[in-house]
C-alpha cells in the first residue's frame, strides 16, 4: 500500500497483519494501536502518536519513525532494521526482543539518565547505531594494550628507518671500494 493516512484518527484501531508498506501516516493518532504483524517497512511515521500501540511482530524496516511516541508500546519480536527513530520518545518501551541491527537511535529518549547509558550500550552492542556522543567507558587494560601497541609500532617504524639508513650506508661504502678497487686494477693492467 501506498496510501496518505497523514493526521488520521486511528487511535485503538486493529489494522492486525495488514500490509502498509511505504504508507504515509506521519502525525497519525495510532495510540493503543493493534498493528501487530503489521508490514510497516518504509512507512513515514515522523510524528505519529504510537503510544501503548501492539507492535508485536511488526516489520518496521527502513521506517521514518522520528519523534514518534512510542511509550508504553509493545515491540517484541518487531524489526526495526534501518529504522530511524531520532527523538523518539521509547520510554517504558522494552527493546529486548526487538531486532534493532541498523537502527538509528540517535538523540531517542530512554528515560532515566543513569540507565539510559546503559542500554545505549546494550542496543550498540546488538547493531543499533548512536550518531550523538555516548559516554563509552574503555577499561585500563584496554588502554594499555593500546598504548603498548602505538609505542611498539612507533619503535619498530623508528628501528625500521635505522635499518634502511644503515644499509644504505654500507652500500654506498661497498660500491665505493668496488670502484676504487676496479681503478687499481685498471692502472695495474689487471683487466
Amino acid at each position: 500500500m501506498n496510501g496518505n493516512l497523514r493526521g488520521a484518527n486511528l487511535s485503538q484501531a486493529s489494522v492486525c497483519e495488514a500490509n502498509l508498506c511505504g504508507a504515509d501516516l506521519s502525525k497519525t493518532d495510532l495510540h493503543g494501536a493493534d498493528l501487530s504483524g503489521t508490514y510497516l517497512c518504509w512507512a513515514d511515521l515522523h510524528g505519529a502518536n504510537l503510544r501503548e500501540a501492539d507492535l508485536r511482530e511488526a516489520d518496521l524496516s527502513c521506517a521514518d519513525l522520528r519523534e514518534t511516541d512510542l511509550r508504553g508500546a509493545n515491540l517484541d519480536w518487531a524489526i526495526l532494521y534501518g529504522a530511524f527513530l531520532g527523538r523518539a520518545d521509547l520510554r517504558g518501551t522494552s527493546l529486548d526482543k526487538t531486532d534493532v541491527r541498523g537502527a538509528d537511535l540517535s538523540w531517542a529518549c530512554f528515560g532515566d539518565a543513569s540507565d539510559s547509558e546503559q542500554l545505549k550500550h546494550q542496543l550498540w552492542r546488538r547493531g543499533a547505531i548512536f550518531r550523538e556522543t555516548t559516554n563509552v567507558r574503555v577499561s585500563e587494560a584496554a588502554g594499555r594494550h593500546a598504548l603498548g601497541f602505538a609505542l611498539g609500532f612507533l619503535s619498530m617504524s623508528v628501528v625500521g628507518f635505522l635499518c634502511i639508513v644503515g644499509l644504505r650506508l654500507l652500500f654506498s661504502r661497498w660500491l665505493k671500494r668496488n670502484q676504487e678497487l676496479a681503478r687499481v686494477a685498471n692502472r695495474r693492467g689487471c683487466v
